[in-house]
């Protein structure tokens, strides 16, 4: 299946350690949590026996783990009309250090985690489990102009 995780959360940003106007790191951290929607719309496959798109859980899901009858993936327009919405949580923490000089231009690295609970099982990949709970860390880095 795909997986779409829509997020809509409120986030908090505190400040450890300012800097001088020229040199110098400003530490904060961040941290945040809000409602996640997951969007999960199943993958289809192209038969070479008959030319039709099915997904897993069709009448000839067998077909669907043959791997001399697959002749293509799906494209981005099959299984819209497929599409499950799951209700979930998220919550989110990071440390951002901001490095830029003179307060004018913006250069920062974040690094953070987010975790993400939803109400049911999500079947992401064939054969693995399906699971509630995802984390995941990111590093982000940040440039621009402050005006």
């Amino acid at each position: 299946n795909f997986f779409y995780p829509v997020k809509l959360g409120v986030q908090q940003e505190r400040l450890l350690g300012n800097k001088s106007n020229k040199n110098g790191v400003s530490i904060t951290y961040n941290y945040g949590g809000g409602v996640s929607l997951g969007l999960l719309r199943p993958y289809y496959v192209q038969l070479s026996t008959s030319g039709k798109y099915i997904k897993y859980d069709s009448p000839d899901s067998l077909e669907f783990l043959n791997t001399q009858s697959i002749i293509a993936g799906p494209g981005f327009s099959q299984g819209w009309s497929d599409l499950k919405v799951t209700p979930g949580l998220y919550t989110k923490a990071a440390i951002r250090f901001d490095y830029g000089s003179y307060n004018e231009v913006i250069s920062a690295l974040e690094v953070g985690v987010t975790g993400e609970y939803y109400s049911k099982s999500i079947p992401i990949m064939l054969r693995n489990e399906a699971k509630k709970f995802f984390v995941s860390g990111y590093v982000a880095f940040i440039f621009g102009k402050r005006k």
